[in-house]
């Protein structure tokens, strides 16, 4: 089932896809497909025919609405193959697929439980092949579908998963109950997703079924602010739960935390521009920042954003403490700026009701903002950098910057010593015809070479490398499990090749093609495409493809050397609404009576018990480089 997370979907009082005439051209195109007939909510899916006309009747509905193209966003849900029945109304064949020689550990003890025949013909294959990826293909598509529809960034979530899902969209738990039980299993749900390269990730907060209370609710939404994918949803027929409808506790216990959440904006879209360019997690286990101590291996009841910011929620009823091990770093509270430890012990954290313990780990600087009511809002706010300093009194950190909407430009041009050349690749999804092109420029000369075929991925990592000394090259495609392309060739005029393997359900195939290849030299590139060949599995691309490769973008370097604060640009490719940094808070300062920012004098406040320093009225622009010092 497709939902608008806004309700958009919902034309004249009908949900679109309930749409009968929608419906029965639908079935009809379904029915040549599917060979099993199943009951669930949902009667009637299939994502994986690339000729299903739903899609494109959505598409240009929404299309031809202005509030819904600009807006539209998307949560898939009930998108498991999912079934009332075992298999199918008529039954399933005994045969090797249905009733395999080993079954693993599932409900029902049956691959057929509560599913469709294994045997089932779908569209790209068995469903014995498919079921996992059911969802994850929906994903793909809805994905394409929501960039053309808004021409800006698709934002999507699917209850069913796969890897390699968050090169597309988000993922939530799915139907879990306003439990405190359930409440705790949201933690590790998040770490095994964020390891499983799926960063966009959250649960519902108070729970969808059965009624919550105004204690579980309260903490639920000090948790659920520091989930990346933050969201309060319920089942219906079940007591309201968004905080005013629980009480002056809950709203200000609510508006608290997200205040929180929404200041740390800046480093939160930080780590999901480092996890889009080196796979890195975004909600990261304890133990992956301290391998070598073991005490941390079975922590999975807090966990951190990125390196620098660590979460200890309360997950127990009737209790204003957290009990948590802290490995050996400097920790400081993160409302207060106080050092609390110095880790390397288990330490008991003060949780008032209507407060989530919050630490900040010495040695880096997080990228704030002043909070506003709205993220929109927030963004034309003054920046703050919170300076927490380890034992040596260092730090380093980094902010990232764009629009936030600018979608992946679809071609790339470089220059190779004056010698303009392009490259693109296009292909369509699941057995359609895929072309590879390439262009360039030598000496006046336009070449061309292009190789035709039928590919069935839709994600990898392109990257070019070559030099000038006449010795052969090696250009490589990447993507996740199903597909591998690898071209070479030489610069001084000799024959080139380009290979593409790749496994359609189970059946390796090769193709080539022979031409001769002039490009003279280059760096390495990011290809530019028609449809979306992402990086790998584990990077969340859809959330910067386009500024990031285009270079539209501001990177900021940030750096602290005992009392001198630095920060360098990197990039400075974003030209958009304020850079301006206003607030700095530096924590682990032993004493402070003068501060100088860019050479001039700054105003300041310094908390000598918590050995905080605070300086303000700054206006500078993050754009230049800047030195703030203190003595």
């Amino acid at each position: 089932m497709l939902q608008s997370m806004y309700d958009l979907f919902e034309f004249d009082g009908a949900w679109i896809g309930e749409d009968e005439n929608v419906r029965v051209e639908f079935w009809n195109e379904l029915s040549e497909v599917l060979n099993v007939i199943v009951e669930f909510w949902n009667e009637l899916s299939e994502v994986l025919n690339v000729r299903v006309e739903f899609w494109n009747e959505l598409s240009e509905v929404l299309n031809n609405r202005e509030e819904v193209s600009t807006n539209v966003t998307c949560r898939q849900d009930m998108n498991e193959p999912s079934n009332f029945l075992d298999g199918s109304s008529t039954g399933c064949a005994d045969n090797s697929l249905n009733n395999p020689p080993f079954t693993p550990g599932v409900s029902g003890g049956s691959l057929i439980s509560r599913t469709v025949c294994m045997d089932a013909d779908q569209y790209a294959g068995k469903h014995y092949n498919l079921h996992n990826m059911y969802g994850f293909t929906e994903a793909i598509v809805t994905s394409t579908v929501l960039s053309e529809i808004r021409q800006k960034r698709p934002f999507a979530i699917s209850r069913s998963s796969f890897v390699g899902l968050g090169s597309y969209v988000g993922h939530w738990s799915g139907d879990i109950s306003s439990s405190w039980g359930d409440m705790a299993w949201t933690v590790p749900e998040l770490l095994s997703m964020s390891l499983f390269g799926i960063p966009l990730m959250g649960a519902d907060i108070c729970g969808f079924n059965g009624n919550t209370n105004n204690a579980l609710c309260q903490r639920w939404m000090e948790l659920g602010a520091f989930y990346p994918f933050s969201r309060n949803h319920n089942g219906k027929g079940y007591t309201a739960q968004d905080p005013a409808s629980l009480g002056e506790d809950v709203v200000a216990a609510s508006k608290k935390a997200l205040l929180v959440r929404y200041s740390l904006l800046p480093y939160l879209y930080t780590l999901f521009y480092e996890a889009h360019t080196d796979g890195s997690t975004v909600v990261t286990p304890i133990f992956f920042e301290f391998p070598s101590d073991e005490s941390t291996y079975s922590i999975d009841t807090a966990f951190m954003w990125g390196s620098g910011l660590l979460i200890a929620p309360v997950l127990t009823e009737a209790t204003t403490q957290v009990d948590i091990y802290l490995p050996s770093a400097q920790w400081y509270d993160f409302y207060t700026g106080a050092l609390l430890t110095s880790g390397g012990a288990d330490t008991t954290l003060d949780a008032p009701l209507d407060t989530i313990p919050l630490l900040v780990r010495g040695g880096h600087i997080l990228p704030m903002q002043e909070p506003g009511m709205t993220t929109t809002a927030s963004r034309k706010n003054n920046f703050q950098l919170m300076v927490a300093s380890d034992e040596s009194g260092s730090a380093s950190g980094e902010l990232y910057w764009d629009d936030g909407d600018t979608l992946e430009e679809r071609d790339l041009y470089w220059d190779t010593l004056g010698e303009t050349g392009r490259r693109e690749l296009y292909w369509d999804t699941l057995g359609e015809t895929g072309r590879i092109e390439l262009y360039w420029d030598t000496l006046g000369e336009t070449r061309r070479g292009s190789y035709t075929g039928t590919l069935l991925v839709r994600q990898g990592r392109g990257e070019l490398y070559w030099d000038t000394l006449g010795e052969t090259r090696r250009i490589e495609l990447y993507w996740d499990t199903l597909g591998r392309i690898e071209l070479y060739w030489d610069t001084l005029g000799e024959t080139g090749r380009i290979e593409l393997y790749w496994d359609t359900l189970g059946e390796t195939e090769e193709r080539s093609y022979t031409g001769t290849l002039l490009v003279r030299q280059g760096e390495g590139a990011i290809l530019g495409h028609s449809c979306p060949l992402l990086p790998n599995t584990f990077k969340p691309s859809s959330l910067f493809a386009g500024t990031y490769e285009a270079g539209a973008y501001t990177l900021v370097s940030f750096s602290l050397q005992s009392s001198q604060l630095t920060g360098t640009p990197k990039k400075t490719g974003y030209t958009g609404e304020n850079m301006n940094l206003a607030t700095i808070t530096v924590l682990g300062v032993s004493s402070a009576s003068s501060v100088t920012a860019n050479g001039g004098s700054a105003t300041f406040t310094y908390d000598g018990t918590n050995k905080v320093l605070t300086i303000t009225g700054l206006s500078i622009s993050l754009s230049d480089s800047f030195t703030v010092t203190w003595s």
